[in-house]
């Protein structure tokens, strides 16, 4: 009788996330990637000088939810330093800044599945219309799949200050929508008022429009 084949384990899949500040300036590759539920996430300070620090922030999923889950923990990392950690099974999706010598950099984005989904909740106040948060980064569509995003609750008209990266568009709050397959990198700006808005040009907050998707490749 022959001998059994010895099957050799399955390799663990690992995305490496490399964050560099060189020259007053901040890299992070990729700053946007669409993993796998399960999946490694490496976490690696490529700057051969100074400490950065990883801040995760709730996925605001509005009442009566609460805030979602941040997925990953924070963490500080010295000169060359990585750390490893595990995407969890579900589908999710987390944004996050990078603080180095005390400036904050990003949000940049990590989705955890093909139905992860960053969220922006809107509400009212005196001075207009609020978004949180202000900028929300989502992932550049690929292979993959697109960067999901959904702006809540109903009741808001959207208008985008040049292009909707959102496919399908998203003219107005209340769904949910992906990034486009032919959308580049980069900040699209929009705004929002309540349908029942005494005119369509209700105030609202924040610079260049109100809101701000950044799409992260």
């Amino acid at each position: 009788m022959s001998a059994a084949r010895a099957i050799p384990p399955m390799e663990e899949v690992v995305q490496t996330i490399i964050i560099t500040y060189a020259n007053n300036a901040l890299t992070v590759s990729p700053s946007g990637p669409i993993v796998a539920g399960g999946e490694l996430i490496t976490f690696t300070n490529g700057s051969t000088q100074g400490s950065i620090t990883i801040t995760f922030n709730p996925n605001p999923l509005g009442p009566p939810l609460g805030p979602g889950p941040t997925l990953f923990n924070n963490m500080t990392l010295g000169p060359g330093a990585s750390q490893t950690q595990t995407a969890p099974s579900s589908d999710g999706s987390v944004n996050y800044n990078v603080t180095v010598n005390g400036t904050s950099y990003g949000p940049y984005v990590i989705q955890v599945g093909p139905n992860g989904v960053m969220v922006v909740q809107l509400s009212t106040s005196a001075s207009g219309t609020v978004y949180s948060p202000q900028d929300v980064a989502i992932p550049l569509h690929s292979a993959t799949g697109g960067g999901g995003l959904s702006i809540q609750p109903a009741g808001f008209n959207i208008t985008w200050k040049t292009t909707d990266p959102l496919s399908p568009t998203l003219p107005r709050s209340g769904g949910g929508s992906q990034s486009g397959p032919n959308v580049l990198s980069g900040d699209y700006d929009y705004s929002a008022a309540p349908s029942n808005a005494p005119h369509p040009h209700q105030k609202t907050l924040g610079g260049g429009g109100g809101g701000r998707v950044i799409i992260r490749s």
